[in-house]
């Protein structure tokens, strides 16, 4: 029973988080991944959650191949990801994952309070091709070394204040990229085996379940509306950051 109980609750999790997904693009790890963990462990949670990354991030490619607006930014941005995951990689277990969680939150909320502030400030498509390698740099070491990357690259991509369409495929995208990395390190690391890759096929039910939800409810709702769903789940993020890292730092 405990354990029928278990597999409804990190059910109901990925689905939620598949909403999210969905919705504005982001946010499935962010949900799924602690529940699964506080009920089956770390590894096995981000284990089990690879292949439903992968193939969500690929339907929402899909789903929004058309646009085109943001990918000269966006191909930059990729090819800086690449590169920073495998410097990342090197810097491994060096950078103190509390602190740095810290730095990001604080460079979230700085973000917010200027959006708050100053809603017409926008990224221009020239300014954000001339930053995208850096920033994908960036993103991709934090993705290497301390397994977190959203603070930085979809603060750059809503910077850009894309159209719902544009902003769900270049955040797909750049989550493609990472998600593949990640579970080529797993399976070299040994942390993947037949059994979780299994679990994580499973779990791709209930995740594509809240993708095709989250889109469906996105696509009825005005591009304002989604500039307030994104910055909610960036707010969530940043205090989700605080409140792992804090604990942490005080012990």
């Amino acid at each position: 029973m405990i354990e029928i109980a278990g597999l409804t609750f990190a059910a109901f999790a990925i689905m939620f988080g598949g909403l999210l997904k969905g919705a504005v693009g982001m946010g499935a790890p962010l949900v799924a991944v602690p529940i699964l963990a506080g009920i089956y462990g770390v590894k096995t949670a981000i284990a089990i959650m690879t292949v439903p990354l992968i193939v969500s991030n690929l339907w929402q490619m899909w789903s929004y191949r058309k646009v085109t607006e943001g990918r000269g930014a966006l191909v930059r941005l990729l090819a800086g990801c690449v590169v920073g995951v495998v410097l990342g990689t090197f810097l491994l277990g060096i950078v103190p994952e509390a602190w740095l969680s810290v730095v990001l939150a604080a460079l979230l909320f700085a973000y917010l309070a200027l959006y708050v502030s100053r809603p017409d400030v926008t990224l221009t498509p020239p300014k954000a091709r001339l930053a995208a390698v850096p920033v994908g740099v960036v993103t991709g070491i934090l993705q290497g070394a301390a397994g977190i990357s959203t603070p930085v690259s979809v603060t750059f991509i809503h910077s850009q204040r894309l159209p719902r369409e544009a902003h769900l495929f270049a955040v797909s995208a750049m989550f493609m990229i990472l998600s593949a990395t990640q579970i080529l390190a797993l399976t070299a690391v040994g942390v993947m085996s037949w059994r979780l890759i299994a679990l994580s096929i499973v779990a791709l039910v209930p995740i594509m379940a809240g993708v095709w939800l989250g889109q469906y409810l996105g696509s009825r709702v005005s591009q304002k509306t989604f500039e307030r769903l994104t910055l909610a789940v960036i707010l969530l993020i940043a205090v989700g950051l605080l409140a792992k890292a804090v604990p942490e730092i005080l012990a």
